[in-house]
């Protein structure tokens, strides 16, 4: 099946996305992977904000960055480990020895 009958023009295309993307995969500290990432939503949600500050889009990027943030303070090592057991457990287990 040729895919070329896929492809959609698309005009918002950023290049930087793709660059810390590719930066953040080639991380080796998976903490540093999802902080780049991260920073990168951020910084895009901070480009949807317009000069009025109280704007739908401003509220919007306000209320994303805050998840963003919780989330952030949420991490820890111990659910980390736990949720790469599981990762693990899982592949093992749909395994056939």
């Amino acid at each position: 099946m040729d895919p070329q009958r896929f492809f959609r023009e698309f005009s918002g295309h950023d290049a930087r996305t793709d660059e810390v993307v590719a930066q953040a995969m080639s991380a080796a500290d998976p903490l540093e992977r999802a902080l780049l990432l991260y920073r990168h939503r951020w910084w895009l949600l901070d480009q949807m904000v317009g000069p009025e500050l109280f704007s739908p889009e401003a509220v919007f990027s306000y209320a994303l960055k805050l998840l963003l943030a919780e989330h952030l303070q949420s991490l820890n090592e111990a659910e980390g480990m736990a949720v790469a057991d599981n990762i693990v457990h899982d592949s093992l287990a749909g395994l056939s020895l």
